[in-house]
């Protein structure tokens, strides 16, 4: 499949659109490394997205320098996980890996329930 660039340019829709704020997201939970916020066309009937604010394209591309990054996102995952098993009693947490992923992203770790 390989990498969408949408028809605005944009390859990295969460870093290009959301973390510079051309796109309004309805924000979950926010750290100043980590943002966790609802997905803007959900797949699922509670599909949230947590991101690192910086741009790490996969997890298999993370450095030693990232390691505050991670725990920093692996942490407000925890978090939203609980907080959406506690009201759902369930949810998946995965992630896109690759280079045959469906869309370039920075880490983008969702969090997809469906009730």
């Amino acid at each position: 499949m390989g990498v969408v660039t949408y028809a605005n340019g944009v390859e990295d829709f969460y870093c290009d659109e959301v973390l510079s704020g051309k796109i309004t997201v309805e924000n979950v939970l926010e750290t100043e490394n980590t943002l966790a916020f609802y997905h803007t066309r959900p797949f699922y009937d509670v599909h949230i997205v947590v991101i690192p604010k910086k741009h790490i394209t996969s997890l298999i591309d993370v450095k030693s320098e990232d390691k505050d990054v991670l725990n920093d996102l692996f942490s407000v995952i925890q978090k939203v996980s609980k907080q959406v098993n506690d009201k759902y009693a369930a949810c998946t947490v995965s992630t896109n890996i690759g280079e045959n992923k469906a869309i370039n992203i920075c880490i983008g770790t969702f969090i997809m329930v469906t009730v």
